[in-house]
C-alpha cells in the first residue's frame, strides 16, 4: 500500500457472508461495469475464483478454513471507483471471523492485526440477517426462573448476545482505524447480508430500520459514534436462497449469469450493484 492509497479492511463474525459477498463483488470487479472497477491478479486468489464457481453452481461458498495467522492468506485487490473518488486497496486477511470473535472474547488482537487495522482507514462490517448464529438477548431474571422449573437441576449458561459482540468490534474500528496518521476519511460501511431472508415489510423499511429492531445496542452505538462516518446497506448475493429455496435455485441455474444476480439496499433504495457498499466508502 503506498502512501496515497487509502485500504478498505473486511470484518465480520464467523458465517456473517464475507466470503460470498466477496466472491459476487469479485464477479462484478471482473466484469468492469458497477460503481467500482478494478484490475485484480487473479493468481494470489484461488479461493475466490472458487467461492465464484460455487455459486455458478448454484451454491454458496462454505466458511473458510484458512489460518488468521497465516501472513499468506491476505491479498489486496486494488479498487477505484468514479473519477476524483479516493483510491483504495480492498484488504481480504484471511475472511476467518474466528479471529474477530476471539478478538472480542479476549478483549485483545494480535499485534499484527492491531497494526493493520491502524494503517486501515476504512472497513466494511458484516452482520448477516436471520443467521442461525445470531444469539438474542433474553431476560435472564425471568428465563432462568423458567429453566429452573422445567429442569430444576440443570446449570443455565448464559451466551454473549451477537449485538455486544457487533458493538464491541466497533469499538475496535473506533480506537484503532487510521490511527496510524492516514489521511483519508475513518468510515464503516455496515453490510446486512441475506437481505433476501426477510420479509416484505422489513425489507422496505431499509437496513437501519432493522438493525434498530434486530440490534437496537449495536444500532445505538452506530448512531452514536463520534469517531466514525458509518452507513448501512443491505445486501442479497444473488437475490433469493441457493439454499432453501429450490424454485430460485432452478431459476438462478437456468439464467446462467451471476452478474444479473444480487442487489444491494442503501436507505430503502434497492440497486443492482453490489459494490455499491466501497463506492461508497471511496467517496471524496
Amino acid at each position: 500500500m503506498t502512501a496515497s492509497t487509502a485500504s478498505i479492511l473486511l470484518v465480520g463474525l464467523p458465517e456473517t457472508g464475507k466470503t460470498n459477498y466477496l466472491a459476487r463483488l469479485w464477479a462484478s470487479l471482473r466484469e468492469g461495469k458497477s460503481a467500482v472497477t478494478s484490475t485484480p491478479d487473479t493468481g494470489v486468489i484461488k479461493y475466490v475464483e472458487d467461492a465464484v464457481a460455487h455459486l455458478l453452481e448454484g451454491a454458496f461458498a462454505g466458511r473458510t478454513t484458512l489460518d488468521s495467522e497465516d501472513q499468506s492468506a491476505t491479498f489486496r485487490i486494488p479498487v477505484r471507483a468514479s473519477e476524483g473518488a479516493i483510491a483504495a486497496e480492498l484488504v481480504v486477511p484471511d475472511v476467518n471471523g474466528e479471529m474477530w470473535r476471539d478478538a472480542v472474547e479476549d478483549s485483545e488482537i494480535s499485534q499484527r492485526w492491531h497494526d493493520e487495522l491502524c494503517r486501515t482507514s476504512m472497513a466494511l462490517l458484516f452482520v448477516r440477517a436471520r443467521s442461525p448464529l445470531n444469539h438474542m438477548p433474553l431476560d435472564w431474571v425471568v428465563s432462568d426462573g423458567i429453566l429452573t422449573k422445567i429442569t430444576p437441576n440443570a446449570e443455565v449458561q448464559s451466551r454473549i448476545p451477537t449485538q455486544v459482540y457487533l458493538c464491541q468490534l466497533l469499538r475496535f474500528l473506533e480506537t484503532t482505524l487510521g490511527q496510524s496518521g492516514v489521511k483519508t476519511p475513518r468510515r464503516v460501511a455496515v453490510v446486512v447480508t441475506a437481505w433476501d431472508r426477510l420479509d416484505a415489510q422489513q425489507r422496505a423499511q431499509g437496513p437501519w430500520r432493522y438493525l434498530e429492531s434486530e440490534f437496537p445496542l449495536f444500532f445505538g452505538a452506530l448512531q452514536n459514534s463520534e469517531e466514525l462516518d458509518i452507513d448501512a446497506f443491505g445486501v442479497s448475493i444473488v437475490g433469493g436462497d441457493l439454499t432453501d429455496d429450490p424454485g430460485f435455485k432452478a431459476d438462478f441455474l437456468a439464467n446462467g449469469d451471476v452478474h444479473a444476480s444480487g442487489y444491494v439496499v442503501h436507505g430503502t433504495e434497492e440497486q443492482a450493484d453490489v459494490t455499491i457498499p466501497i463506492a461508497w466508502l471511496l467517496r471524496k
